[in-house]
């Protein structure tokens, strides 16, 4: 049965990274005038929710949740690059489109290439907190209020 959940949700962080790119490619372009300044809010946005989203799958599913998401995030990013049979690009080749590639394939390679998973990461009372295996003392007994050496 774990096999099962685990191969769903490896499905399920690459279906989340279809999702994440396709939506990325479409919102890339938007961007909000402020006193003659250009701000491409939509670049920044979708690639804050790319990486909150490779972050996420790594941290629930391993390094394989993450590698999931990356690639499915890259498969629309991908398909948008192809020119259409009428000869234009849904992802332009200008600093926006350029950018959002570039990005996000830095967010991707740093998935693949970051050391550490789950089980690394306990906090101060886990197994290889730094108080010793149960987090209770170098001994791993407790005391109150001084007991021990009385």
């Amino acid at each position: 049965m774990a096999a099962l959940s685990r191969a769903a949700g490896l499905v399920a962080a690459a279906v989340l990274g279809l999702v994440a790119g396709t939506c990325g490619v479409a919102a890339s372009r938007a961007s909000l005038t402020v006193l003659g300044v250009r701000l491409p809010y939509g670049i920044v946005l979708a690639l804050v929710v790319a990486a909150l989203l490779f972050a996420q799958c790594r941290y629930l599913l391993g390094k394989g949740g993450g590698v999931a998401a990356a690639l499915g995030w890259v498969a629309p990013v991908v398909a948008a690059l192809w020119p259409r049979p009428e000869g234009d690009v849904v992802l332009a080749g200008d600093w926006y489109g350029l950018g959002l590639v570039l990005a996000g394939l830095f967010l991707v390679g740093w998935q693949l290439l970051r050391r550490g998973d789950r089980g690394d990461r306990t906090g101060p009372g886990g197994p290889r907190g730094p108080r010793g295996p149960r987090g209770s003392g170098a001994s791993g007994s407790t005391t109150r209020g001084g007991d021990r050496d009385r």
